[in-house]
């Protein structure tokens, strides 16, 4: 016998409004996950990291959607969309392949559904070099909507101050 919602006790109504919405949060939850662990990430993160190393502009901007936006250290601001990239990029990809590759150290993921954020550190011993990834799942593959990349060198003092944003 079907029982009309209206029918129901609010209280009755109000612990099943209350168990759904826990086990909904909870299903949220378990969906994030943050560390190292979300392979799928971590290889494309390896793989971009490689285009770089290895200066691979076509590689490089396979890596992001067409609208992205990134902050580069060294390059006048915020870039818009793959050909702004292109341009911002071309004088240091196009001195070949990078003397010191970028390094993928103290890896962070943090994955929400269709986004994640990717933090990590590109630097060497003696250069921070911090990068952030946001990311977005289309057409079944993740693509770089934004990055932000931060470069610290050591002052004299020993401190990291910040390099030329």
């Amino acid at each position: 016998m079907a029982t009309d919602a209206s029918s129901v006790p609010l209280s009755n109504l109000s612990r099943l409004l209350l168990a759904l919405l826990a086990v909904l949060g909870l299903a949220c939850g378990c969906a994030a996950t943050r560390g190292d662990g979300d392979g799928e990430l971590r290889v494309f993160v390896e793989r971009f990291l490689w285009t770089v190393n290895a200066a691979d502009t076509e590689g490089f901007l396979a890596c992001f959607a067409e609208e992205a936006t990134a902050f580069l250290p060294s390059t006048g601001g915020r870039k818009v969309g793959t050909e702004e990239l292109r341009r911002a990029v071309a004088p240091a990809f196009d001195a070949g392949p990078r003397a010191t590759p970028a390094q993928l150290r103290d890896v962070v993921i943090t994955r929400r559904g269709p986004m994640a954020v990717v933090s990590f550190d590109a630097g060497s011993a003696t250069v921070a070099a911090r990068r952030t990834l946001v990311l977005e799942r289309q057409n079944e593959r993740w693509l770089i909507i934004h990055l932000h990349a931060s470069t610290a060198v050591p002052s004299p003092s020993g401190d990291a101050a910040p390099g030329p944003d």
